[in-house]
């Protein structure tokens, strides 16, 4: 709060990403617990089992726990110069980021859900990891992909007057974010119960000798179902990649890592 009243917005911008991660963590966990095709069996419409859907994540207590944190955000803004704005775009960050997650969970149930998710990784690290690596300009480029972000747009949009084009792309990202949730939550119902392959080229050849060695290769066959192992990786190359672009890491970004 005393960082925003003065302009400042990169530890309102660090509470941001960090809300964002914890959204997609029960949408994803949950994936797989009440997965969507369980619900075909109900004498429902589209609209009622995305419901169903919604209000199942927050069975879980740590649920509660994101939700808190997430109404939490809004106190920081008290201090802002426009509380009010800054609280409207930090609504709809957060309708996009629930949308976001909902939509990889309901990707992540179908076989060309996880190919698309995997070539829309594949093509945006093509994309920023050169520009982040390779260009001399490192901090322009870095300031560049920062300023494009919601994040930057919702902080931002706490200590600056001309606000409209925030708002106008932040309602945009709800909105398509909103239609992906409901065509990806049909997609999911039409494609059946989860499919996913036994015979995979690296888990499904992968066996550990022994009884020991069993129950691991259950593990990780389970495992590479689940969405948090991906994150794990996603922090650390995040983390990597900034002990590389950084010129001097601070410290205190680590604790987050």
């Amino acid at each position: 709060s005393i960082e925003l009243s003065g302009g400042r917005t990169p530890g309102f911008e660090n509470l941001l990403l960090g809300i964002f991660l914890a959204l997609m963590y029960p949408v994803g966990g949950n994936a797989l617990l009440t997965p969507s095709q369980r619900f075909l069996h109900l004498p429902l419409t589209l609209r009622e089992l995305l419901g169903i859907r919604v209000l199942s994540l927050l069975i879980p207590v740590y649920s509660w726990m994101i939700v808190a944190a997430t109404l939490m955000l809004f106190v920081p803004l008290i201090g802002a110069p426009h509380p009010f704005a800054a609280a409207l775009a930090t609504a709809l960050f957060i309708v996009f980021s629930c949308c976001f997650g909902l939509t990889v969970s309901h990707l992540t149930l179908i076989s060309r859900g996880r190919k698309l998710l995997l070539f829309l990784l594949l093509v945006l690290s093509l994309t920023v990891g050169p520009l982040l690596l390779f260009t001399n300009s490192r901090s322009e480029r870095i300031a560049f992909i920062l300023s494009i972000s919601p994040i930057r747009m919702v902080a931002s949009t706490a200590v600056a007057s001309a606000t409209w084009t925030n708002f106008l792309i932040l309602a945009v990202l709800a909105v398509v974010s909103f239609w992906l949730v409901i065509s990806s939550f049909r997609w999911s119902l039409a494609a059946g119960p989860p499919s996913y392959s036994q015979a995979a080229p690296l888990f499904g050849a992968l066996k550990f000798p022994g009884r020991l060695g069993d129950l691991v290769t259950r593990d990780l066959r389970h495992f590479r179902r689940l969405l948090d192992p991906y994150f794990g990786l996603l922090i650390a190359a995040l983390c990597g990649s900034y002990l590389i672009v950084g010129d001097a890491p601070g410290l205190e970004l680590f604790w987050p890592f």
